[in-house]
């Protein structure tokens, strides 16, 4: 009889790369049932067949006017409204267009394809594009199906297809631009430079570049940015910047709009004669649809200024945060999901679909830790910032508030505090 026993094999951790396609298919069958649902009920009427277009019908036929010589029409709804119901026989309403000319410079080639044609390449294009990002951060390319399997159970994946927008092309330009910062920085200034055809999501990228001494990268961005804006008042003339303005104008009446929320944007009402002009003054986005602190605080009817000072003491913080993190020798993907997860909290305007972004930090924090090894609790965090997001969407809709940037906050700060001591430390520049 022996004298001693072997020790007892170490204690997996419940949550492993082989067992992350059985927690997430229970997600991959509610993300299934939102896309059906959206179907089912015609998305007022915004698709083809079997296709969800969504507000993709408005980048489409915004580039069609371009492409007529008319580009300044699509920022006049009345004149938008005429061809998206052109395309779409039976569309009641109308979906307007709120993007600078560079990004209708970008969609122009879409315009000599059919809408059904111009929403695949779009959508097969821009997810591609960000399953390579995300597949470059986790650095697991013998884990591509199982990464292929989280991607499609995540809600912002179903959201964005149903919506037919473009987070996971801006996902992809402030993903891929990370990974290329290091190694290409002038890569890597082009993908930033392109992500001004959405400018509010990268309102913290430049104090990050500026605070890692990042100068290629700034350049090429600046160059870029200034390039493409260049060339889009060139084809479609000086007046397409003011027309650009005046849409965000709008835009933002419709954001700051007191009172219960109602639908805006992606469905301004179409009576028989033409765009209703009193819903025009009147209107107002439906704030459910957008997680930050602005659209809460008005949302519980808090003053307009009470509203815009919450948003802003919590965007100062997390420039705070993000100019430290950018400063000392903090690992490069924690650095990087602190930037993105501050670039949420820190707009004012952004929507539920934009939760495709939501992949970038939970990526960069697994790709750490699989490489550095687990902190305590860490992969709860990551389960529920992968998790969270489906209840939180559906306590939205049932509760009328947008509680969905609290997780944004939430992550935020467990990261910083996880980073505290080095964030914290005056001498670790």
């Amino acid at each position: 009889m022996p004298d001693s026993f072997p020790p007892p094999a170490p204690r997996r951790h419940w949550l492993s790369f082989e067992r992350l396609h059985l927690y997430a298919l229970p997600l991959l069958a509610a993300s299934l049932c939102l896309i059906g649902g959206a179907l089912s009920v015609d998305l007022q009427g915004r698709r083809i067949a079997w296709l969800p277009v969504g507000d993709f019908i408005a980048y489409w036929s915004a580039a069609h006017l371009a492409l007529d010589g008319q580009a300044l029409s699509a920022y006049q709804l009345p004149r938008l409204a005429g061809v998206e119901q052109a395309a779409l026989p039976g569309f009641a309403y109308a979906v307007s267009w709120h993007y600078p000319p560079t990004f209708l410079l970008l969609l122009l080639p879409l315009a000599l394809l059919p809408l059904s044609a111009a929403w695949l390449l779009f959508m097969f294009f821009s997810l591609a594009c960000y399953l390579a990002v995300l597949s470059h951060s986790l650095d697991q390319p013998r884990r591509l199906p199982t990464l292929l399997l989280l991607l499609c159970a995540f809600p912002g994946t179903a959201l964005n297809i149903m919506f037919g927008q473009n987070a996971f092309l801006t996902a992809a330009l402030m993903g891929g631009g990370l990974l290329l910062l290091q190694r290409r920085p002038w890569l890597a200034g082009l993908c930033f430079g392109l992500l001004t055809l959405k400018p509010q999501l990268g309102l913290l990228l430049p104090l990050a570049l500026l605070c890692g001494g990042h100068w290629r990268a700034i350049a090429a961005a600046a160059g870029s940015a200034t390039l493409l804006l260049l060339v889009s008042v060139m084809v479609f003339g000086a007046d397409s910047l003011p027309a650009f303005w005046q849409t965000m104008a709008q835009a933002r009446h419709w954001l700051e709009a007191a009172g219960p929320s109602a639908v805006g944007h992606a469905a301004e009402a179409v009576q028989p004669g033409g765009i209703d002009a009193q819903w025009l003054a009147q209107g107002r986005l439906d704030r459910r649809q957008i997680p930050t602190l602005f659209a809460f605080a008005r949302e519980l009817g808090a003053p307009l200024l009470l509203a815009y000072g919450l948003q802003l003491a919590q965007a100062l913080l997390a420039a705070l945060v993000v100019a430290r993190a950018w400063r000392v020798p903090l690992a490069t993907l924690r650095r990087q999901a602190l930037l993105v997860l501050g670039s949420l909290l820190a707009t004012p305007y952004l929507f539920d679909y934009e939760l495709a972004w939501l992949l970038l930090p939970i990526a960069a924090w697994a790709a750490q830790g699989l490489r550095e090894g687990w902190r305590r609790g860490e992969r709860e965090w990551l389960v529920a910032a992968y998790a969270l997001p489906l209840p939180l969407l559906l306590l939205s809709l049932y509760s009328g508030l947008p509680w969905l940037q609290f997780l944004f906050l939430a992550l935020f700060l467990r990261l910083a505090w996880y980073e505290k001591a080095l964030l914290l430390n005056k001498d670790a520049t």
